[in-house]
């Protein structure tokens, strides 16, 4: 215990009081081992807790940040569901929120479910979760940061996937014609493919072309309101995406 004026001229007599106490426990759900079940009970759609991260450990961290104390939940689904969760902090708490599918397992986090924020509450919603088990971590932006916070989960009917959604039943595009505009969507859709050089990992959406002879190919992306979320434009080759297959790092033809 060191006593240090704040100042190269500053001194003076202090009275320095220290007390020892009994540590206070660590929480329930501290650990993957200990997720504490925040599942909605029979007949309701949302579930509502309050807890604290005081005396937790930092055990994790998610893919958008969560370096400080960590709490660990579980949420059980018995159909697919959208999954709304929402942090609020007390006091001056700054939350961050993850979701994985396998608790020790980083890889496994759900894209899109980590979320940090100030002291406001953090919101996420996960579209479309299939049934299954699901661990959400409750964690803080610094190990400085600690205290009371809610967790709410409110479950919805899954929003579901667009038509094209999978190697299986892409759209149909450039067929008879040299040119052509589709309108389409990638909300609800799952992440099936990832390649060895573009930047697309969130959700994802197929169109299928054929041609007889070697072509030159162009393709341009615009979105429907300056809000929405950036994507990017891959272009695979048939062997890469068949019926049922879900393309994981895959070398594009061209990417954009």
């Amino acid at each position: 215990l060191v006593v240090d004026a704040a100042s190269l001229g500053g001194s003076g007599a202090q009275t320095v009081t220290v007390n020892l106490n009994t540590p206070l426990p660590a929480p329930g759900n501290d650990t993957c081992a200990q997720a504490q079940d925040i599942t909605p009970n029979a007949g309701t759609s949302s579930r509502q807790g309050v807890t604290t991260t005081a005396e937790a450990a930092n055990d994790t961290q998610g893919s958008c940040g969560g370096y400080g104390n960590d709490l660990v939940f579980k949420l059980t689904l018995a159909a697919a569901r959208d999954v709304t969760l929402t942090a609020q902090g007390l006091l001056n708490f700054l939350p961050a929120l993850y979701v994985r599918r396998a608790c020790t397992d980083e890889t496994s986090e759900v894209v899109g479910s980590c979320q940090m924020g100030g002291t406001g509450p953090v919101t996420t919603t996960l579209q479309n979760l299939g049934a299954g088990d699901y661990f959400i971590f409750l964690d803080t932006q610094s190990s400085s940061v600690q205290g009371p916070v809610t967790l709410q989960v409110d479950l919805t009917a899954p929003t579901l996937p667009p038509s094209n959604d999978s190697c299986a039943s892409p759209v149909a595009i450039l067929n008879g014609v040299s040119q052509q505009t589709v309108q389409g969507t990638t909300v609800g859709a799952h992440n099936d493919v990832t390649s060895s050089e573009c930047e697309g990992v969130g959700r994802d959406v197929l169109y299928a072309f054929t041609t007889s002879s070697p072509q030159r190919f162009k393709a341009s992306l615009s979105y429907a309101d300056a809000g929405a979320s950036r994507a990017t434009l891959q272009l695979l080759n048939a062997a890469d995406c068949l019926p049922g297959g879900t393309p994981q790092g895959v070398t594009p033809v061209a990417c954009t």
